[in-house]
């Protein structure tokens, strides 16, 4: 079962799933996505960009005990999984720059950022990830090196079917990637 949260605004998808686990240590996995946050990070806590209602913003948090945890494996399986989506579905060709970012046209689309918290032999997974897919403007000192799906290919394209269809790839990729190890 999958439980699903969704807000017109909040501060971080990741930092919800987070107060999720301290507060109330759900064994369920659980979507949240808004349509807007107001502290949106990228990795080494940079501000990750994103109009309201432009962009996929998205955080998978899955409960698993005794996981054989590879965060890099984690975040590629992702990353894959999010390029096959694009191309399959939407006939977009994204690249990954390792280790975590989505590319188009050799300018940064998505972004992919794991938190992995462990408590005896259970652990919570939280897998957030961050698209421009509808996104028409950025500011200037972006402009360069950001870009989204819309700005490449002239797509409008809705959010919820990425989101479900992305929702549905992770949680069996994971599945097979968090087994718990037997030794």
């Amino acid at each position: 079962m999958i439980r699903y949260y969704h807000f017109d605004e909040l501060e971080s998808t990741n930092e919800y799933a987070e107060y999720l686990v301290k507060k109330f240590r759900l064994k369920e996995n659980c979507v949240i996505t808004t349509d807007y946050q107001t502290k949106g990070k990228g990795t080494k806590n940079r501000i990750w960009h994103a109009e309201k209602n432009t962009s996929l913003l998205y955080s998978l948090l899955l409960y698993s005990e005794n996981p054989n945890i590879n965060p890099k494996k984690m975040v590629l399986n992702a990353a894959k999984i999010i390029q096959k989506i694009l191309k399959k579905h939407f006939e977009i060709k994204t690249t990954i720059k390792y280790p975590n970012d989505i590319m188009l046209n050799n300018k940064k689309c998505g972004g992919i950022l794991i938190k992995n918290i462990i408590q005896a032999n259970q652990c919570w997974s939280i897998i957030g990830i961050g698209i421009n897919i509808n996104t028409k403007k950025f500011p200037t000192h972006l402009d360069n090196i950001a870009t989204s799906i819309y700005k490449e290919t002239q797509k409008n394209i809705d959010i919820k079917i990425i989101s479900k269809k992305l929702t549905e790839s992770l949680i069996s990729s994971y599945k097979r990637i968090l087994t718990p190890s037997t030794s």
